[in-house]
């Protein structure tokens, strides 16, 4: 999240120095800071347009208006902070990123300038996980509404019985935070029965995974919308060590990658179920993939009287031999010569041993289905493998899924049958 000014005199940079996410205005020449530009116990979450004729910037934000603090905000301010305005005032998550942005290829929308040439308009779509998609155009001078374009029709949808998940907010484990999860229901949901429920999760630094805005909340996440229609009640929670908050919150579990907010998970699903009775916390599930599929594992290992079965797809046994850039939020690694550098094959680095999952292996109590591919580009087959070893070594009782010609994805024609196997281990050992 960067601009460099075509003549190369001046920066704006992206950095965490305060707590929080902000901008900074440096001088290209010399490197000296010229000025904050942003400023508050807030974040910015996309660089959308840096305006240098003018000496504006539009920017993306969260946590500065109350409420969800994922929602994204379009702001402008001066490049020398001054003259801050909100242009989108709707309590909503705003579908707005650069058009060089990846997140914007990550966005139900095309990859196009939301400011208009003249710097006069600006037009976006925004909704939450219920409220479906409009899209306006607003003035840039002090966004007041021009027009609404489209209002989308979710008539056809609701009547097949659709039900919108619905907001929780739950306090993290250690009481300080507020964690916004969403419950994902059965169509013909009944509160006075009792169901189990999944943990649909990615407890990983590198991406917060509960639907903000409509689109997203219809396509789900692992397990949703499929699972709810089977049954089973989807919860899908951020804890602490994902990102989109404060540095703080972002970093709490830095050098414990191994937990990596599960223990939020734990308590948000408790209390949830305190509110919520048809919640049954004696059939409690936890479905990922790829670091999702880690933490999957982990969850069994670490809270194995609270998940009773884990879904665990494309996991790594242990991710020191897969992500050495997890150094940013474990430490940089350490061998037993003191180096960052492994002296023997073998070895795993000593300030690593935490995650290694093959050492855990003895921990496991109940039902963990493992599913992996052949052809895995992104996890090597060995990661996972070594850990199936190890619950071999332990004499731990779990089924392994391996798909012959599949990659990280399990394509190839493998997807379904992924799909059939996995629903069919939550309904034989959560839901019978």
């Amino acid at each position: 999240m960067s601009w460099v000014s075509p003549t190369g005199k001046e920066i704006i940079w992206y950095s965490q120095r305060d707590g929080w996410g902000h901008l900074y205005l440096y001088d290209g020449q010399t490197g000296k800071l010229k000025n904050q530009i942003t400023r508050g116990d807030w974040l910015v979450r996309g660089l959308i347009k840096a305006d240098e004729q003018r000496r504006r910037l539009y920017f993306t934000a969260g946590g500065k208006e109350g409420g969800n603090p994922y929602y994204r905000y379009l702001y402008r301010v001066n490049f020398d902070g001054s003259d801050l305005k909100l242009l989108s005032p709707e309590h909503a998550e705003h579908l707005i990123a650069a058009p060089d942005s990846r997140l914007a290829s990550f966005l139900p929308l095309s990859k196009l300038e939301n400011i208009s040439p003249s710097g006069k308009y600006v037009v976006y779509t925004f909704s939450t996980p219920d409220q479906p998609p409009q899209t306006v155009i607003r003035s840039t001078a002090d966004g007041h509404l021009i027009a609404t374009l489209e209002k989308a029709d979710v008539t056809e949808l609701l009547a097949t019985g659709y039900r919108p998940p619905e907001e929780f907010v739950a306090r993290s484990a250690d009481g300080k935070d507020d964690l916004w999860c969403l419950i994902y229901k059965p169509t013909d949901f009944d509160p006075k029965k009792r169901y189990p429920v999944v943990d649909s999760q990615y407890a990983t630094p590198y991406t917060a995974v509960v639907a903000r805005d409509y689109m997203s909340a219809v396509r789900g996440g692992p397990g949703t919308p499929a699972l709810p229609e089977m049954g089973f009640i989807v919860v899908v929670v951020d804890g602490h060590g994902t990102p989109h908050r404060s540095r703080e919150f972002e970093m709490t579990e830095y050098g414990k990658m191994d937990l990596n907010g599960l223990e939020d998970h734990v308590a948000a699903i408790q209390q949830m179920a305190k509110k919520l009775p048809y919640m049954d916390l004696s059939r409690v599930g936890v479905m990922g993939g790829s670091f999702g599929g880690y933490s999957t594992i982990r969850a069994m290992l670490d809270f194995p009287d609270f998940f009773k079965v884990g879904v665990a797809e494309v996991a790594p046994g242990s991710p020191h031999t897969v992500y050495p850039a997890l150094e940013e939020y474990q430490g940089v690694p350490v061998y037993s010569d003191g180096s960052e550098w492994r002296p023997k094959p073998n070895e795993a680095p000593k300030n690593w041993e935490s995650l290694n999952l093959e050492h855990q292996a003895d921990r496991l109590k109940g039902h963990l289905l493992i599913l992996m591919g052949e052809e895995d580009e992104n996890i090597p087959p060995g990661s996972t493998l070594q850990f199936v070893q190890a619950l071999m070594n332990a004499d731990k009782d779990f089924e392994l899924i391996y798909m012959p010609n599949s990659n990280h994805v399990l394509n190839f024609g493998s997807r379904q049958y992924a799909f059939h196997r996995m629903y069919d281990y939550l309904i034989r050992y959560l839901r019978e």
